[in-house]
C-alpha cells in the first residue's frame, strides 16, 4: 500500500488540526476526476487521524510549497484563492473536522519559495477561535426549525439525548414567545445556548434527526 502524501495531526486541547502535504494542492479549476481523487485521499487522512469537529467559528492558514521561478514565470499555477475551496471541501463532512465551510472566520493564504528540485507541498492549519470550541464525533444533529439545527455529542440510541432535546425544545419555545411579546430578536437569540446552529440545506452530508422524533 502507498504512503499517504498527508501528515494529519490534531491538538484537541489546543483545538488544532495541521495537516502536511507532500503533493501541490488541486486548483478548483481541475477536472472532476483530479479534484474527486484529491478530495478522497486527503479526506481519508482526515478521517483517520482526527477525532473531532470544530464546534463553531475557525481560522484557517494556507501556505504553498512552490518554485519562485514557476511561480512567477508559469501562466498555468492556479490563484491562492482557488486552491482554498477544494481543500475546505475535503476537511468538510461526518468524517471531518468542520461541519460546513461557512464555520471558516478567518483565512489566511501565503506562498513561499522552494528550491529547484524540492517537492511542491502545503501546510493547511485549522484552529478554533476559542480552545475549547470542539465536539467529539458520532453525535446527532437534531432540527428544531428548519434554519436552527444544533450537533449534540450524543448517539441518536443515548437515552440523555432525550432530556437535551426536551430542554432545548422548551428553551427555544419560551424564547419565541417572548419574541412574540415584543422582545427584540437579537435579545432573544442572547438567551439562546451557546451551540452554533446550522440551517438544514447546509448539512446535506449529515443524518438530521427533527426533534419531534426524540420521545
Amino acid at each position: 500500500m502507498n504512503a499517504s502524501p498527508f501528515v494529519v495531526e490534531e491538538w484537541p486541547e489546543a483545538a488544532r488540526v495541521i495537516i502536511r502535504s507532500s503533493i501541490p494542492p488541486v486548483s478548483l479549476q481541475a477536472s472532476s476526476a483530479r479534484k474527486r481523487a484529491f478530495k478522497g485521499l486527503l479526506s481519508a487522512a482526515i478521517a483517520r487521524n482526527t477525532s473531532f469537529h470544530f464546534a463553531h467559528d475557525v481560522k484557517v492558514e494556507f501556505t504553498w510549497e512552490i518554485e519562485e521561478r514557476k511561480r512567477y514565470e508559469t501562466h498555468i499555477v492556479a490563484d491562492l484563492d482557488n486552491l482554498l475551496k477544494p481543500l475546505l471541501d475535503a476537511a468538510t463532512g461526518p468524517e471531518g473536522v468542520l461541519f460546513d465551510d461557512n464555520q471558516v472566520q478567518q483565512i489566511g493564504a501565503s506562498w513561499i519559495s522552494v528550491g529547484d528540485g524540492w517537492p511542491e507541498g502545503f501546510t493547511l492549519e485549522f484552529a478554533a477561535l476559542l480552545p475549547d470550541e470542539i465536539v467529539r464525533r458520532g453525535g446527532t444533529f437534531i432540527e428544531f426549525t428548519r434554519t436552527r439545527c444544533y450537533y449534540l455529542p450524543l448517539d441518536r440510541g443515548d437515552p440523555r439525548l432525550v432530556v437535551l432535546v426536551n430542554s432545548l425544545r422548551r428553551m427555544f419555545a419560551g424564547v419565541d414567545e417572548l419574541v412574540a411579546l415584543g422582545l427584540p430578536p437579537q435579545e432573544g437569540r442572547g438567551a439562546l445556548p451557546s451551540l452554533r446552529s446550522f440551517p438544514r440545506a447546509r448539512l446535506s452530508r449529515f443524518t438530521v434527526v427533527p426533534h419531534n422524533e426524540i420521545r
